[in-house]
């Protein structure tokens, strides 16, 4: 008879082997799972997508510096006759300002380099006619030389690494969402002050995102968190004199260097050899902070700049002082973000000192003054795809409550 062969148990250790990798990468996927479900796991041509589908929607992820590659998926979808370009400090753009189709490519340099390396990308995908380029003041004066690397395709998944993962037990730790609603029984909710629907987590815990022109929903503003949030900027603006002595960005007696200036010549010539009309804009700073500098003695080097600035280009401007705009400080986000208000006075005055420049024909001049003076004093414009029904929050302490809730504004459509 034949014998039936013989069926080996596993060795033990391959058993405890299984259980240990069981064990460990049960908790990674069980972050995964939470991170897909609140759009962490999508490519930024993903997001941007999901964004031209719903004009409401906006992301910011918590994980992932992905604000080139969605900037580059914006342009190449829309096409558009104008963009805002620069780091942070252009987000307050909107579509809504102009009469032509417009994007905002803010927050994609942290440096003159990364300027050119994000043009170099940008000839691949659109062509612009005007690129309404603000200029951060430390580009020229940082002693640090600074590059955020190579740009991915759009289309790339993020890597999700060890670190990320383990992002939700870090908020499980500080109790910015439940267990419930890390295992997906239960969703994070929404910041109630904004009803617009959020992608991405740090969109939906903050309220604060990017649109799909790629302009920034600052959410935070209208919320009670605000108070906490913007504490440190109150602070700068009571002790403005010992903030602008104090070493850093906006510390004393800087120097500009002049192989940046020359950078920012290449990355004029690059746009401008790719048919672009190029406008240099030095932004204006918060009140006091401006003020501090002139009193202080020991900022020139910030009225050399716009100096310098003012010989780059057949067309800049020199917006350093809020004076030169008459902005109060209430339309400022901080210390140098300006907001929604504000950047439409700037094309205003633009236009005032140059009717004929390239940007008349791309701005509705005599539209954006009514909304200039309806959102008089606020750092929001909130237009018909902004569904805040609450009132901005007089989050500097200035004593004049901004208690006006939103009277939302129908903004025309851009031209084809």
């Amino acid at each position: 008879m034949c014998s039936r062969p013989r069926v080996l148990a596993p060795p033990r250790f391959l058993l405890c082997l299984l259980l240990l990798l069981a064990l460990f990468c049960s908790p990674l996927l069980l972050s995964y799972r939470f991170l897909r479900q609140y759009g962490e796991t999508l490519s930024p041509a993903q997001v941007v997508e999901q964004l031209e589908r719903n004009p409401e929607l906006f992301y910011r992820s918590a994980m992932h510096d992905d604000l080139r590659e969605t900037a580059l998926e914006v342009l190449r979808r829309r096409q558009p006759e104008v963009i805002a370009l620069g780091s942070s400090l252009p987000l307050y753009f909107r579509e809504e300002f102009f009469t032509t189709p417009f994007a905002c490519a803010a927050g994609v340099m942290d440096s003159l380099n990364d300027g050119e390396t994000f043009v170099r990308r940008m000839r691949d995908v659109a062509r612009p006619k005007l690129v309404l380029f603000v200029l951060d003041f430390w580009w020229f004066t940082d002693a640090e030389v600074r590059f955020r690397g190579l740009i991915n395709a759009p289309e790339q998944k993020p890597r999700l690494s060890f670190a990320k993962l383990r992002l939700p037990y870090k908020l499980l730790g500080r109790r910015q969402i439940t267990l419930s609603q890390f295992l997906g029984f239960d969703t994070i909710p929404a910041e109630p002050a904004v009803a617009n629907p959020p992608l991405g987590l740090m969109a939906r815990l903050e309220g604060v995102g990017r649109r799909g022109d790629g302009s920034e929903l600052n959410g935070l503003v209208f919320t009670r968190r605000a108070q906490d949030f913007y504490e440190p900027i109150r602070r700068h603006f009571a002790k403005a004199d010992e903030f602008v002595m104090q070493p850093g960005r906006f510390g004393p007696d800087l120097k500009i260097r002049p192989e940046r200036v020359e950078t920012l010549r290449r990355i004029i010539q690059r746009l401008e050899e790719h048919g672009a009309k190029v406008i240099l804009i030095y932004p204006p700073m918060a009140p006091p902070i401006a003020a501090a500098m002139e009193r202080s003695g020991h900022h020139a080097h910030f009225l050399e700049l716009g100096r310098q600035i003012l010989k780059l280009g057949p067309e800049a401007y020199d917006f350093h002082s809020p004076s030169a705009l008459g902005i109060p400080v209430s339309e400022f986000a901080d210390t140098h973000h300006a907001g929604n208000n504000a950047y439409m006075r700037l094309l205003a005055r633009i236009l005032e000192q140059r009717p004929d420049s390239p940007l008349s024909r791309h701005v509705n001049n005599a539209q954006n003054a009514k909304w200039i003076e309806r959102y008089e004093g606020t750092t929001v414009t909130v237009f018909n795809k902004d569904r805040i029904k609450v009132a901005e929050q007089d989050f500097l302490n200035l004593g004049r409550p901004k208690d006006r809730v939103p009277h939302v504004v129908t903004a025309r459509p851009a031209a084809p």
